[in-house]
């Protein structure tokens, strides 16, 4: 066995014989070096490897240190067979490569469904008092002009608050850079006297779509920009913004409680959440929250505010400086999740 070496060994230093790989498997390692190593690869770097694995098999082959190569790299098979090398080539098998090209087909298939999942577009003023006939028609007329330069099919029409467009995933990928960006609310901004707030709602179907798009669009409202809210459950946004996240589906019925009942956006609650997990403490004054999300303390006080009466937070004490002026409140924040 000390004469059998595994390709994919060569790299990581810690042996390279068929024995060195078993007793590697028997050790007590959390994660073996081999996980470590694989998940940093690239494109580059693998072709770099395979240089360096060619020649270190060679050198061994003509020293007559080894018998036979257990071989894991496709790329080196023809350059083992001209030097005569004996190898292994597992992967090859009709069987492995029958279910590789199975699974691959599926990932593929499934994919190409979720490219052509109904995405429902929901646009509207982003100051309600603006949303009248006119000022929908307009973000109609407007909407439509951007899809067709981009030469996206889609159903539009308008409802009594806000206009609406029928696209799929893969227009949404185009027109969003990959769920990162809404380049549509960059083109109606400028082309309308007024700001717009858009929801993406995708759909397993297009009840779903039209439901989520309208949750979306609701979290513009509160947190402006533009959101996506996914057939998983999963809420991105703000688009266009160095803060855009993802809250998963299972943190957002907690953090929707919580926004629906102090009247603000899931993406502020997530965000003063990890504030606290960042400072690692519950206190906090409106100087801080300004600073950390950054912005207005006036803006930072109206959050503690609307907190404040939704029950999830309290004025602990009060902290005097040197400098003239009002005592700054504390405030001691709990969510309970």
């Amino acid at each position: 066995m000390n004469r059998v070496i595994l390709d994919f060994m060569i790299p990581l230093e810690v042996g390279i014989t068929a024995n060195d790989y078993l007793s590697l498997m028997d050790s007590d390692y959390q994660q073996y070096p081999i996980d470590i190593w694989s998940k940093n690869l690239s494109k580059d770097s693998i072709k770099k490897l395979e240089t360096q694995i060619v020649n270190e098999i060679l050198r061994l082959w003509n020293m007559n240190a080894i018998d036979i190569v257990l071989c894991q790299y496709g790329n080196i098979v023809p350059i083992l067979q001209e030097h005569n090398i004996p190898y292994e080539y597992a992967i090859e098998t009709p069987v492995f490569l029958e279910n590789l090209v199975k699974r691959f087909m599926s990932l593929m298939s499934l994919d190409h469904m979720r490219e052509n999942l109904p995405v429902m577009i929901s646009i509207s003023a982003s100051d309600n008092s603006l949303n009248t006939d006119e000022n929908i028609e307009l973000i109609m007329e407007h909407t439509k002009n951007f899809l067709r330069s981009n030469m996206i099919n889609s159903t539009t029409y308008k409802n009594s608050a806000d206009c609406c467009a029928l696209i799929t995933v893969d227009n949404l990928h185009q027109i969003t850079n990959n769920e990162q960006n809404c380049n549509l609310s960059v083109y109606l901004n400028e082309h309308l006297d007024f700001e717009v707030s858009i929801g993406y709602g995708i759909g397993l179907n297009l009840d779903m779509a039209i439901k989520n798009s309208h949750t979306a669009r609701r979290e513009a409202l509160l947190s402006g920009k533009s959101f996506i809210f996914t057939e998983k459950g999963n809420l991105i946004g703000p688009l266009n913004s160095k803060a855009c996240m993802v809250i998963e589906n299972h943190a957002i019925y907690d953090i929707g409680k919580i926004a629906k009942n102090s009247n603000l956006s899931a993406v502020t609650i997530k965000r003063i959440i990890s504030i606290l997990k960042l400072t690692n403490s519950n206190m906090v004054t409106t100087q801080d929250l300004s600073s950390h999300l950054k912005s207005t303390v006036r803006n930072a006080n109206r959050i503690l505010k609307n907190l404040e009466k939704g029950g999830y937070a309290k004025i602990t004490c009060t902290q005097t400086s040197n400098i003239k002026g009002r005592p700054t409140k504390v405030y001691e924040l709990n969510f309970h999740i």
